[in-house]
């Protein structure tokens, strides 16, 4: 998943500016400053910034705290990234993983699919926890950048951890 979300980053905020909600992980702050992207933190339950172009970054659940972010919550910034013609870095690579909080993918919002990359992972699937097989998928907008990114810098995973993770989801 720290991959992906490297090569996302690098691929799509290059020189951008990129809208980062808090708590972010890690990895994204080194690869935006690898980007040279020009970084807006922000509370997503408090004022959202002045925004005109650019790139959000949303995780739900968050990878840092585990909390399903409330659907309110991703609509409100599903109209301000509509609004502001963001591009949008979905990391759901936790995925669904507690059924009694409702979990709406970002791209299933209104407006949203079109300028959205949605980051996932096989992790939260039993049996799949160690084998760190994650993937990425979106419009032609924002997954062609990121695919050729990385069709240039690693090899696929191995081919016994795709039937794996095809075989357990």
């Amino acid at each position: 998943v720290a991959e992906a979300r490297y090569v996302a980053v690098r691929a799509l905020a290059a020189g951008q500016r990129v809208y980062l909600p808090l708590p972010a992980p890690a990895v994204y702050q080194a690869g935006l400053e690898f980007a040279g992207a020009n970084v807006t933190t922000f509370d997503a339950g408090g004022d959202l910034p002045d925004a005109q172009g650019g790139l959000l970054i949303a995780s739900n659940p968050n990878p840092v705290t585990g909390q399903v972010v409330a659907p309110a919550t991703l609509e409100r910034l599903a109209a301000w990234a509509d609004a502001a013609d963001l591009a949008i870095i979905a990391d759901e690579s936790v995925g669904p993983v507690r059924p009694e909080a409702p979990f709406v993918r970002f791209a299933s919002l209104p407006g949203m699919a079109a300028r959205t990359l949605t980051i996932g992972s096989f992790a939260e699937v039993p049996g799949l926890g160690a084998w760190h097989v994650s993937w990425i998928a979106g419009a032609k907008r924002v997954f062609t950048p990121v695919r050729d990114l990385k069709q240039s810098i690693t090899i696929c995973t191995a081919a016994a951890s795709q039937y794996a993770a095809l075989a357990a989801a």
